[in-house]
């Protein structure tokens, strides 16, 4: 069925313009460059998701709970980074954020941040906050 809809479509495609076919070009470019970002995308997450506990388990070394991850990691772009916000025992420094900083990093790549949800201020933190998704 797909490969008949496919000649259709070649055939429909050979009687428009060369305008017309470069516009079509670009269009059909533009949406598999959408579907690999989301494919991308959604891989991240699912690698995200399949490496839960260790995450969980480096996040308690660190005296780090309640993990949420905030961005767009779940929507269908492709994140920039991915942004994880905990809450630190008490008593715990900047140290214990760096050094689970650093080994989420070795884990899962450069392209990720942890945030204290204390270090949050404002209407950015009720933001981030509505918009994090518990790991």
């Amino acid at each position: 069925m797909a490969s008949e809809t496919l000649h259709q479509l070649i055939k429909q495609a050979q009687t428009l313009t060369y305008e017309e076919q470069q516009r079509l070009a670009a269009h059909l470019d533009k949406m598999i460059h959408q579907q690999n970002r989301l494919r991308t995308n959604r891989s991240r997450w699912e690698e995200i998701q399949a490496l839960r506990e260790e995450i969980l388990k480096i996040a308690a070394k660190y005296g780090a709970d309640n993990v949420r991850i905030v961005g767009k990691i779940m929507q269908e772009e492709i994140p920039e980074e991915v942004n994880f916000i905990v809450n630190l025992e008490p008593g715990r420094s900047l140290l214990d954020q760096g050094g689970l900083l650093m080994e989420l990093r070795e884990l899962l790549g450069d392209d990720l941040y942890v945030t204290v949800e204390g270090g949050l201020k404002g209407e950015y933190r009720q933001r981030v906050l509505q918009e994090a998704v518990a790991l």
